[in-house]
């Protein structure tokens, strides 16, 4: 018995060698324009929504077209090297008026799907916006830019995507080393290209595992 259960095993250890193993999958993200504040010098995505952000004179705010997943980094942020003191040098401060840096990037080509908006993808863009101290930064975007909104939420900027708002999309999430494993003549087998005939091969063995168990336990 103990001789049957080990040609058993052996069939099954072939089957399992024989099948690849990878971990490639993909993950859920979307395509938006994302708020951003320059704080020491430093971007950080903005926790809540411009509307509730009350501009002040010397502030850097960024607007950038991105797709990200539920985690966004700092790699993802508006793309300059300008500061408040360069993009407002020209502009006098004013009694009760703030004086707010705006930088608004386009993202890249690959963060649009219509080839009519990667055909008119404009470069990164900045200005020095003035507005009442206290008032809502959500005021800052509209009045440089030209934007189409949902339901409060910026879906365009300078048309840019031209529809669309929030676009889901499914991107390759960061696969991990794969797994290789030895077939009992020591090749290791790691084409995906061969599942079925993988496969095929495994049934096979298993099938042929089970007439011999049935055969020898007979006898």
């Amino acid at each position: 018995m103990k001789k049957h259960l080990t040609l058993l095993t052996t069939f099954v250890v072939a089957l399992i060698s024989i099948l690849p193993i990878s971990n490639a999958s993909a993950e859920t993200a979307w395509r938006y324009w994302s708020y951003w504040q320059l704080n020491d010098g430093t971007w950080e995505m903005a926790m809540t929504g411009a509307a509730d952000v009350k501009a002040e004179d010397g502030q850097v705010q960024g607007w950038r077209y991105i797709t990200a997943g539920m985690e966004v980094t700092a790699d993802l942020a508006p793309r300059t090297d300008e500061t408040f003191e360069t993009i407002c040098a020209d502009v006098e401060k004013k009694d009760g008026i703030a004086r707010v840096a705006l930088v608004v990037d386009f993202g890249d080509a690959s963060d649009y799907s219509n080839p009519d908006d990667i055909e008119n993808l404009q470069s990164s863009a900045t200005s020095c916006v003035e507005i009442n101290e206290g008032d809502p930064s959500s005021l800052l975007l509209g009045s440089e830019f030209e934007v189409r909104e949902e339901t409060g939420m910026v879906c365009g900027v300078n048309n840019l995507p031209a529809t669309g708002c929030g676009e889901e999309v499914e991107i390759p999430a960061t696969e991990e080393p794969e797994l290789t494993t030895t077939s009992l003549e020591g090749e290791v087998e790691d084409d995906e290209g061969n599942l079925l005939i993988n496969l095929g091969g495994a049934l096979a063995a298993v099938g042929i595992g089970f007439f011999i168990y049935k055969k020898f336990k007979k006898n």
